[in-house]
């Protein structure tokens, strides 16, 4: 964490500039909306003057009026679900996942739902992200910040799981350690005035000077950078997202075989859970819940196996007793 800064409890993303690289795709969807209304920009560094405030303050005063601003808004949000994909900055994934296990993590952005969320289910990264608030919700950022700080509910947190982890190791006392990360002047300021942290990201739409003047106590060169800033505390959670294209969590080592003999003694295939120790859906097989007691499953397993039942098991985190007992008898291990 910054040397200067306490732990966070929250950590923000800002989007476009910050996680995907959007310094000519921005432009390039609103070049032609901005010809054909008028307004004052012709180059992508014209454009990006609108982001040293708030986008949509910056965008009413580019416009002749209320009605023309509302036009153009509503053209670029549509141009912007249809056709706005732009690439993770390398490297972002990577820092998303390794944040995500020890803290809370959201987006919030000046862009539009749909958008965020294509883009962070595309790059699989969707369930590691733990709230989003977009500029088709609430155009404002001090606004949204200003709420979670409110709302000690908001560090509820993900893991790269569908599931927000419950446990009391992710609660935080409050949500006065909130960080924005962004690239832009206009969301440093916002953060400050709602009372958060913000970092700067140098590869976006302004430069690392712009970003210290305008409040941000670091700027990062590069991603891994905000791993060695922000991603040093212990983990709360120990699942792995999914690899890009998969859709689920590798199964764990030992499913085969298991499946093979519980299908010899007439049981349902497919490892899971004993009673009482429910594994996190998506994760990595080997995140479960302590149960409070031996089930009876685990009894008749014992009697096989020469285990305590109220002790340590000795097969797999997760595997059914009486699974691991039909190993025994058949003599695998």
């Amino acid at each position: 964490m910054p040397e200067s800064g306490p732990r966070p409890d929250l950590v923000l993303f800002d989007l476009d500039g910050t996680l995907i690289q959007s310094r000519e795709a921005a432009w390039t969807h609103f070049a032609d909306i901005s010809a054909r209304h008028g307004l004052p920009f012709t180059s992508a560094e014209e454009f990006h003057t609108i982001f040293a405030g708030n986008f949509s303050e910056g965008l009413r005063r580019a416009c002749a009026d209320e009605s023309t601003f509302q036009q153009v808004k509503a053209e670029y949000f549509s141009v912007l679900e249809r056709e706005y994909t732009p690439p993770l900055v390398p490297g972002m994934r990577e820092v998303v996942t390794h944040l995500a296990e020890r803290t809370t993590l959201g987006v919030v952005s000046s862009n539009v739902l749909k958008v965020v969320r294509r883009v962070l289910e595309s790059n699989d990264i969707a369930t590691c992200i733990a709230h989003v608030f977009t500029g088709d919700i609430n155009p404002s950022k001090r606004d949204v910040i200003t709420t979670l700080r409110a709302n000690s509910d908001f560090t509820l947190g993900r893991h790269c799981s569908p599931y927000y982890d419950e446990s009391q190791a992710s609660r935080s006392p409050s949500t006065g350690a909130v960080y924005l990360v962004t690239d832009t002047v206009g969301d440093c300021e916002e953060a400050l005035a709602a009372g958060a942290i913000p970092i700067g990201v140098a590869w976006g739409m302004h430069s690392e000077r712009q970003l210290r003047q305008a409040g941000a106590g670091e700027v990062c060169l590069w991603p891994q950078e905000l791993i060695a800033l922000l991603g040093q505390g212990p983990r709360l959670g120990s699942c792995a997202p999914s690899r890009p294209g998969t859709g689920a969590a590798a199964p764990s080592r030992g499913t085969d075989i298991l499946d093979r003999v519980r299908a010899a003694n007439g049981a349902p295939v497919g490892v899971q859970p004993s009673p009482g120790t429910p594994a996190r859906a998506g994760c990595c097989g080997s995140c479960t819940v302590p149960s409070s007691g031996p089930s009876p499953a685990a009894a008749r397993a014992a009697e096989v196996t020469g285990d305590d039942p109220g002790g340590p098991a000795r097969g797999p985190v997760g595997v059914d007793p009486e699974v691991l007992a039909a190993v025994t008898r058949t003599g695998g291990r």
